[in-house]
């Protein structure tokens, strides 16, 4: 019977899959992984099918097709599939527990390609990178260098994050040796040390070198 229950749900949630990953936001999945009772086959009939999926869009609109999507098959099979969304940042960097836990005891039941996953993280850092050195330019602009130094070397260590992952499978824990720090530490940490235009025009043009050197390699 146990089995049969199994069979069962293993079935809706390889339904599921399919019709998500065939769907108009497929290319946004990263991973699938299964959780939970399911996962342990020790599911009763009225156990949720527990799922993790790691997205590169985690708007509304793909959480809104989503449960659509479990409704049907809670509809067409009677089980339902429970699914938690979380960024592609996640993998790399899980912030709970539940996702570590996952990720190192789930079954993976979907995964893009390594090389494709890696691509879309630099991606990823390279429009935070951009993010952050347009804020940079703004201050610069209303000569708030202080804060435009630091704008500007996020903007820096987020492309070198990207393109240390042309070298790298694990990103080290910290980058501190990575890009100078000097100018930043200057500006968040030493309240009567005078930041100049000159400093932010510096650190600014470091962070549009390497974020267009990471953008020529995508």
């Amino acid at each position: 019977m146990s089995d049969t229950i199994i069979k069962n749900k293993l079935k809706a949630l390889e339904e599921f899959k399919q019709r998500v990953l065939n769907s108009k936001f497929g290319n946004q999945i990263v991973k699938m992984v299964l959780f939970g009772s399911v996962n342990r086959k020790e599911a009763t009939k009225d156990s949720d099918i527990d799922i993790l999926i790691f997205s590169i869009d985690n708007e509304k609109e793909l959480d809104k097709f989503l449960s659509e999507v479990s409704y049907d098959i809670w509809w067409e099979t009677g089980e339902r599939i429970e699914k938690l969304i979380f960024p592609l940042s996640e993998i790399r960097y899980p912030r709970s527990w539940l996702v570590y836990r996952t990720l190192k005891e789930g079954r993976e039941i979907y995964s893009m390609k390594k090389e494709e996953i890696k691509k879309k993280e630099q991606e990823g850092y390279a429009r935070l990178s951009n993010y952050f050195i347009q804020a940079a330019k703004k201050n610069l602009t209303e000569k708030l260098y202080r804060a435009a130094v630091d704008l500007a070397y996020n903007g820096a260590e987020l492309a070198v994050k990207g393109l240390l992952l042309f070298k790298l499978d694990e990103l080290p824990t910290s980058h501190g040796g990575v890009v100078n720090k000097e100018k930043r530490n200057r500006a968040r940490y030493v309240f009567d040390m005078e930041i100049h235009k000159e400093d932010a025009e510096t650190t600014i043009h470091l962070a549009e070198e390497l974020l267009n050197l990471l953008e020529s390699k995508l």
